[in-house]
């Protein structure tokens, strides 16, 4: 659902069936319906009066709908999907201030919004669109601040030295301690990935991408 073409599929309106299937670690999702459904109404997501919502995109889908704006990231991505045909006159994204948030748009069938910088967190933004005769206006609020602290038996036991093999490790950033111990436990190993520009072997943590089961 972080993923705005993926969550796309799910959101339809006109969808009546699923199928899943999984072979080793690939997982397919199959889509589809019967028919077109009768006066299906707009959606938007994420849906009005959301909490915890999560403050950015970093491009990891494909295909990577971020690559068109020619930046790698962008605040949590916004999308509405309107209930009739019409040209599209207005967006805005405003925090709980009054200020306005500066975005790209993505304009179809679907609207997305990107905000070109990482939302802040605890914070609650309302997103008005103005799309053919229907002006639609709903707010969300945004997860809070994760803690980096650790419990007071761990905290002598956390080696942020560990991290420095990772050249996309950041010891100021608020996962470092949870990273680390991660690493110390065994699930987190990292990813060792031939770099373009210097044609040498690095390895990367790849912090924002997220920590399955698997």
């Amino acid at each position: 659902m972080d993923l705005p073409y993926h969550r796309t599929g799910f959101l339809n309106p006109f969808l009546d069936r699923i199928g899943f299937g999984q072979v080793g670690d690939a997982v397919v999702i199959t889509l589809g319906s019967i028919s077109k459904l009768p006066n299906t109404p707009s959606y938007v997501y994420p849906y009005d009066g959301q909490k915890d919502v999560g403050i950015a995109f970093y491009g990891n889908e494909i295909p990577n709908p971020l690559e068109k704006f020619k930046v790698s990231k962008s605040g949590y991505v916004i999308n509405y999907y309107p209930d009739e045909w019409g040209d599209l006159h207005s967006t805005s994204i405003k925090d709980s201030k009054g200020n306005s948030i500066d975005h790209f748009v993505e304009e179809g069938a679907i609207i997305y919004l990107y905000p070109k910088k990482e939302l802040e967190y605890g914070e609650t933004y309302t997103v008005s669109i103005h799309y053919g005769t229907k002006v639609k206006t709903w707010s969300f609020t945004t997860k809070q601040r994760p803690s980096s602290s650790q419990p007071k038996e761990d905290d002598n036991k956390i080696d942020l030295s560990l991290g420095k093999q990772y050249v996309d490790f950041r010891p100021d950033a608020y996962w470092r301690e949870n990273m680390v111990w991660a690493i110390q436990k065994g699930l987190i190993a990292g990813f060792e990935e031939r770099n373009p520009k210097t044609g040498k072997v690095e390895k990367l943590l790849k912090p924002a991408d997220p920590l399955t089961e698997a």
